[in-house]
């Protein structure tokens, strides 16, 4: 039986599903959504939050920084300090944002994120914990915050 996916409010179908490195159809979490039940299948992109609750998230050093440079390539790095943000409210102006850079010299300061040994992300530490959290875009829809993810950090 062939069960047809309700997907009012999809803009394109490419949201429903990509194709990995392996070659291999790969649903996405607004697929998921769309279906509107969690399987408990441990999906890759869960959004229920299964997977990430059973499975969790690894890390690993980053050894090949230029896998780091593609995922971090079109990011921002994040500013939200106490001191910028008092100040955008003060003048009403918002702080500057730059862009997301890994060098040689400061790569041990960053840590590959993987989701059932997928690569989903880089993030970057300040020793104990996560300063910022770089996603692959398929991963951006499902609840990997930052926080989230630094739970599994310690």
């Amino acid at each position: 039986m062939i069960k047809l996916v309700y997907t009012e409010g999809v803009d394109n179908m490419s949201d429903l599903s990509y194709t990995n490195e392996q070659g291999q159809t790969v649903f996405t979490s607004q697929y998921f959504r769309n279906r509107g039940t969690c399987c408990k299948s441990n999906c890759l992109h869960c959004p229920y939050g299964t997977t990430l609750k059973n499975l969790g998230v690894q890390f690993s050093k980053v050894e090949d920084i230029e896998v780091a440079k593609e995922i971090l390539k079109g990011k921002e790095e994040k500013t939200d300090n106490l001191t910028s943000s008092l100040l955008s409210s003060a003048f009403g102006s918002k702080p500057k944002k730059k862009a997301a850079v890994i060098t040689e010299e400061d790569k041990d300061k960053f840590l590959f994120v993987f989701l059932k040994e997928v690569l989903c992300g880089v993030a970057k530490t300040d020793g104990r914990s996560l300063s910022s959290l770089y996603l692959k875009d398929e991963f951006n829809d499902q609840g990997l915050s930052q926080d989230i993810v630094e739970s599994y950090l310690n």
